[in-house]
């Protein structure tokens, strides 16, 4: 008898978490929600400006290692 009640509490439990999220739409991958589309143009944007920072970098290093200067800085307290 004691197994059936707990079953029961057990599946009453998990109807309640059911109802709980589908209420609250978790786990609804709307992918339309507001925001998306606006995310992914600053992702894009970002992409492209840190590939930019990268390209620098690489650049400011060559000149680094072959006694060249960025914004005509000599030495390494410049770079």
């Amino acid at each position: 008898m004691k197994t059936k009640t707990w079953l029961a509490l057990l599946l009453a439990a998990l109807a309640v978490i059911a109802v709980g999220a589908m209420a609250t739409g978790w786990g609804d991958d709307d992918t339309t929600a507001p925001g998306n589309s606006a995310d992914a143009a600053f992702i894009a944007d970002m992409t492209a400006h840190q590939e930019g920072a990268i390209e620098m970098a690489r650049i400011a290093q060559e000149r680094a290692n072959h006694g060249g200067s960025a914004r005509g800085c000599a030495g390494p307290p410049c770079l």
